[in-house]
């Protein structure tokens, strides 16, 4: 059955600070962990493609060539021979997709014209990724594999769905980001009785956090408290820091005052994860 190791970082709510948890998790753990991580960019709005390589290097690199996550959904192509009468199958070839970040950071590349998967015939495209990860053996190659999703309820998440074992749910603590935390439970609890595996939530990781205000406090408690997920201690804290270094393409790591916080944060994953 191969290794449980495919994690979705999931919410139903926009504007949460997913991307920046999911990059900078990989990037931890690859960096000061040793760990061998695989990010795969599902969001077609490809931000995770884009904090980690420079817009030159991607169109350059990527995008022309076509190594980019929508390869993973094409359909294959029929070609009936006129001479012996033969049809041929060609399948697209996914096995050169991952993309080196660093030493043990790699990423299948987002593509902003994947949002035509959504225009398209759904028919058996939400198998898709399950079975690139399967065919390409990426779960014993890998120590984990990290998929970004979009936050909207679309074939890209159902695809996300089969492919993964666990999910996070990055939660920024405010009264509307609570709401879709309801939304999003329900949404898990409807899927894992039609999914052949059971999706678990290895946590809530705060993000986002305006830690200065009575308010952020007092709603993160409720949510500790009302939620039988288990919630990460440490947090990612709001800050222009983030998105200004994420424009250059530097991770929270390299920031002096994010760097001790992401090495907890990747502690409590690992906690999580093993135990």
């Amino acid at each position: 059955m191969g290794n449980k190791n495919v994690i979705a970082f999931m919410n139903m709510k926009g504007g949460v600070g997913k991307t920046t948890l999911c990059v900078n998790l990989a990037d931890c753990l690859a960096r000061h962990f040793d760990k061998k991580v695989l990010l795969i960019d599902l969001d077609p709005q490809f931000n995770a493609t884009q904090y980690l390589i420079s817009q030159e290097t991607y169109m350059r690199e990527l995008y022309t060539t076509e190594l980019t996550i929508n390869k993973i959904f094409m359909d294959s192509q029929v070609k009936p021979s006129l001479l012996d009468g033969e049809i041929k199958v060609d399948k697209p070839d996914t096995s050169n997709l991952e993309y080196e970040i660093s030493n043990n950071l790699y990423i299948v590349p987002g593509d902003l014209t994947l949002v035509n998967l959504e225009k398209n015939n759904r028919s058996t495209k939400e198998h898709k990724l399950r079975r690139y990860i399967e065919q390409n053996n990426l779960k014993e190659k890998y120590d984990y594999i990290f998929i970004d999703c979009p936050p909207t309820q679309s074939i890209y998440t159902l695809a996300a769905f089969f492919a993964s074992d666990y999910y996070i749910m990055p939660v920024k603590p405010d009264f509307l980001s609570t709401l879709g935390i309801n939304l999003f439970r329900k949404n898990i609890e409807e899927l894992n009785d039609e999914l052949p595996h059971k999706l678990e939530c290895l946590g809530i990781i705060f993000t986002l956090v305006q830690d200065t205000t009575n308010h952020c406090k007092i709603t993160m408690r409720e949510i500790k408290q009302r939620y039988k997920f288990y919630t990460f201690d440490n947090y990612i804290k709001q800050s222009i820091q983030v998105p200004e270094n994420a424009e250059k393409n530097i991770c929270l790591l390299d920031i002096p005052d994010y760097k001790e916080v992401m090495i907890k944060i990747a502690e409590e994953f690992l906690g999580a994860y093993s135990g």
